[in-house]
């Protein structure tokens, strides 16, 4: 019976490797970076923490770090909780109390569409029906209507990134010249984008694959090239080509 006491020194160090690999169903909501709460999207993990949790208990492979897909569990969370942007899923060492990241995502504009306005990200990602969003913020993002009937749910991609770029970049340049838009639309045309300016009879065609900082310039310098001759165009002013413009 020599052997007794390193048996049950063996079996506890099993059971206790055995309980270290398992996880806790309560994990622990760790903001990153800035969370945008003044504009009313996230207002906090307290209101999350319920939910992420009966997505953690779903499956019993979430509760073992050998078992637990955490890519595939922030995907899930994403698709759930668009709002909250960017999630990572972090597993203790030594710990069992998992950690879930979030960066909570950032509006960048609204997008009319056939189903009604929707709150997009920088990455084009919808995050929001607008009629849940408080009217001060909707009133600071550039609205873009759709033309190409498109059908969307909350938290699919609406829009490439670089198009939500192109569209902030260039209604960044006008607003600091005090250029107020009327309207930014995507008509069913590959690659185009149309804004019209208040109180201005033509509206300004733009290449969505060109720069759009280039593009703004070069409307802003043939608008003031234009008014100084007294010409106003009566259809639009095409600023597609580099290097070169049309108006009509």
């Amino acid at each position: 019976m020599s052997y007794l006491p390193s048996l049950v020194a063996g079996i506890a160090l099993l059971l206790c490797m055995i309980y270290v690999s398992t996880l806790s169903d309560n994990p622990k909501l760790q903001v990153v970076g800035n969370p945008p709460q003044a504009q009313g999207l996230f207002t906090g993990v307290k209101g999350y923490e319920a939910d992420v949790r009966a997505v953690f208990s779903e499956s019993l492979s979430n509760r073992s770090k050998l078992l637990i897909n955490t890519d595939q569990l922030a995907k899930k969370l994403q698709e759930r909780f668009p709002e909250l942007g960017d999630i990572a899923i972090v597993l203790p060492l030594v710990g069992r109390r998992p950690v879930v990241q979030i960066r909570p995502a950032e509006p960048a504009l609204v997008l009319g569409t056939l189903q009604g306005a929707l709150v997009i990200d920088e990455h084009g990602r919808t995050i929001a029906d607008a009629g849940d969003v408080e009217s001060s913020i909707l009133d600071k993002l550039p609205t873009l209507q759709d033309e190409s009937s498109l059908s969307l749910e909350r938290g699919s991609y609406a829009l490439p990134k670089e198009t939500v770029s192109f569209v902030m970049t260039v209604a960044a340049q006008l607003q600091e010249k005090k250029l107020e838009i009327q309207s930014i639309v995507l008509p069913a045309v590959a690659n185009e984008m149309h804004i019209r300016l208040r109180n201005r009879p033509y509206y300004i065609k733009f290449n969505l694959r060109g720069d759009g900082r280039i593009q703004a310039g070069t409307l802003i310098a043939t608008k003031g090239r234009l008014e100084a001759d007294h010409i106003t165009p009566r259809h639009y002013i095409d600023v597609r080509v580099p290097g070169k413009v049309f108006y009509k």
